[in-house]
């Protein structure tokens, strides 16, 4: 079984790749009811936010990168 920040991460990811239904954000409101689920999502979702000025560099010197091809 997979812990409790790992699945914050998958949830993570999930959430930002797909459009949401309703099962989704029911699967996911329960998972989050779970005891120690917030603190993990909280972790994860400083982990992302950490993240994006690099992810949007990235996009940045990629879309540079093709115009000059």
């Amino acid at each position: 079984m997979a812990s409790a920040d790992d699945e914050a991460l998958e949830w993570l990811v999930r959430l930002n790749d797909t459009r949401l239904d309703e099962a989704t954000e029911r699967d996911f409101a329960q998972w989050l009811a779970q005891p120690g689920h917030v603190e993990e999502w909280r972790k994860a979702e400083a982990f992302w936010r950490r993240l994006q000025p690099a992810t949007t560099e990235i996009r940045r010197r990629r879309h540079i990168t093709r115009r000059a091809a």
